[in-house]
């Protein structure tokens, strides 16, 4: 009997611990977890606001004005989303001196979009802590796409780039050629589209390297 009664015990014992120890981790997880939420719980997150004000493609590149609005916080940055018409994304954080504004201030950013095609949306989040992103707080889309010629216009003599929407809508850089010995392929803008067109080098040059010469 007193056999049986010990080992009892000893069971009880070892149930008992097993329990201590899986209510220990439980509290473990569940206070990690605590921790990361209360952290990412912060007045920034909450009362942080941008607006854009305005948004444009340039060649390449995406030019926003954004305006910080009312709200209290220490903005650390500003996080940009790009995409384009197939839905290809592509993320940019800014967290220079310029993008920290102040209450109502303003800022121009410029951001590289040569990775993606005819960009059709920016959107942007506030940055606060240790570099964390807030949710999206405004967008735009509607966008007015520059034209932009690298040699200036219909300049023969230099070989360029021209970047901007064609008459199609699809954003595309034209580059300079031959067409042959006598014809240069020339881009340039006009009323904001990007063309490219064959012209004939003056009497006396010939095409070569994409210019006259």
């Amino acid at each position: 009997m007193k056999k049986r009664g010990l080992s009892a015990v000893v069971t009880n014992l070892i149930l008992i611990l097993l329990v201590l120890i899986a209510i220990a981790v439980v509290w473990v997880v569940v206070q990690n977890l605590l921790g990361r939420t209360s952290e990412d719980i912060t007045l920034d997150r909450i009362t942080l606001d941008l607006e854009i004000q305005s948004a444009s493609v340039d060649g390449t590149d995406v030019l926003v004005n954004v305006k910080r609005v009312a709200g209290a916080g220490d903005l650390a940055g500003i996080h940009f989303i790009l995409k384009d018409s197939v839905g290809k994304t592509f993320s940019y954080s800014n967290t220079s001196a310029g993008a920290k504004l102040d209450e109502y201030a303003s800022g121009d950013f410029t951001i590289p979009a040569d990775s993606l095609g005819t960009v059709v949306e920016v959107s942007v989040s506030p940055m606060f802590g240790n570099d964390k992103v807030g949710n999206v707080v405004s967008s735009w889309s509607n966008f007015n796409v520059i034209c932009f010629d690298s040699d200036g216009g219909e300049n023969l003599d230099v070989r360029g780039n021209t970047t901007g929407l064609n008459s199609a809508g699809i954003l595309t850089t034209n580059t300079d050629y031959c067409r042959d010995q006598n014809y240069v392929m020339e881009g340039y803008c006009q009323n904001k589209i990007n063309y490219i067109g064959a012209y004939s080098c003056p009497l006396g040059k010939g095409c070569v390297g994409g210019v006259c010469r």
